[in-house]
């Protein structure tokens, strides 16, 4: 992803969703979520199996970030397929009593069988997340980048497996939430393998490096 294209953000038709219309026969099957806070643009990718648990054939699937990221989202991009080639329709959605949470509906290219999984991929980019601490330094004083966002993969539907990887881009992590399994390796920061994760299920995760 290109940061030149990153700014642009894709402006889609909102058109009314509800929590209570959620499919439940669909499940994230695994999820591995990549985090790169190396640079002043946050850039995460979900490498997703889609599940169709159910008896009827699945047209689409909602996806979500936390209502905190609202204002912060600034691209957003979806492929699907065997080989991911397929450049998926991703509309803007509204979802109802949670009009605050950004929403996508993510619209396959071919209907998702009985009993079925698909390889969807998705990239967002968000900005203004990571944080200086303190605001205001001397030249003497050390100042910190801190990053909070979610430990578990926010989602619609119950999630059987996920991973998340914080790219830090530094050794130095002065302090970062611990939700076992999480170790650091090198230069990230890895939580999970989590198994069976509820739907909407979110716990703090702080991050700081210098």
């Amino acid at each position: 992803m290109k940061s030149t294209v990153i700014l642009l953000f894709l402006i889609s038709v909102c058109i009314s969703s509800s929590y209570s219309a959620v499919n439940q026969d669909i499940v994230f099957k695994n999820v591995d979520r990549v985090i790169d806070i190396s640079t002043q643009i946050t850039k995460i990718n979900y490498k997703l199996v889609l599940e169709n648990t159910g008896s009827k054939n699945v047209d689409s699937f909602d996806f979500v970030l936390e209502a905190e990221t609202q204002k912060s989202v600034s691209y957003f991009s979806a492929e699907g397929g065997e080989l991911l080639k397929s450049t998926l329709v991703a509309e803007r959605v509204v979802l109802s009593g949670a009009e605050k949470t950004p929403a996508w509906k993510i619209v396959l290219k071919e209907p998702l069988k009985p009993k079925s999984t698909l390889n969807v991929d998705i990239e967002v980019a968000l900005t203004g997340v990571l944080i200086p601490y303190p605001e205001q330094i001397t030249q003497k004083e050390k100042q910190l980048v801190q990053y909070f966002g979610n430990q578990y993969v926010y989602s619609l539907y119950k999630t059987t497996s996920q991973k998340t990887t914080i790219q830090v881009g530094t050794k130095k992590v002065e302090s970062f939430s611990k939700l076992n399994p999480t170790s650091q390796i090198d230069t990230s920061i890895v939580y999970g393998p989590y198994k069976n994760i509820a739907p909407l299920s979110f716990n703090k995760l702080s991050l700081a490096t210098n």
